[in-house]
């Protein structure tokens, strides 16, 4: 928690990129709620554009989860390898199958 902390008092003044990096990391160390995430489980998806503030949102509309992998390490020659998060591939309701982060998936129903 500490970690979490520290990060939700750093200025962001970094470029986007490094922006969403932090951001994806806060939400890595705060919460886990994707852990709890199957394939065959019904979501929602919303999905944010950008690094806008505040922030763009899209809906994508219901899905159905299909796969969970972890995602490819970044490394950082500063910093070293950063894990980022698992991506989700869903199928959606449009008949297209997109891979998401966790953090745009509400879960509506499990399997």
């Amino acid at each position: 928690m500490v970690l979490a902390r520290s990060l939700d008092s750093m200025p962001i003044r970094a470029p986007c990129s490094y922006s969403f990096l932090i951001r994806v990391l806060q939400y890595t160390v705060i919460t886990q709620r994707w852990r709890a995430m199957k394939v065959g489980d019904l979501v929602n998806v919303v999905q944010t554009i950008g690094c806008h503030v505040p922030p763009k949102y899209r809906e994508r509309g219901l899905g159905v989860i299909v796969g969970i992998e972890d995602s490819e390490p970044l490394h950082f020659p500063s910093v070293g390898i950063v894990q980022i998060s698992e991506e989700v591939q869903v199928a959606l309701a449009t008949g297209a199958t997109e891979v998401f982060f966790p953090e745009s998936l509400e879960i509506i129903s499990e399997e």
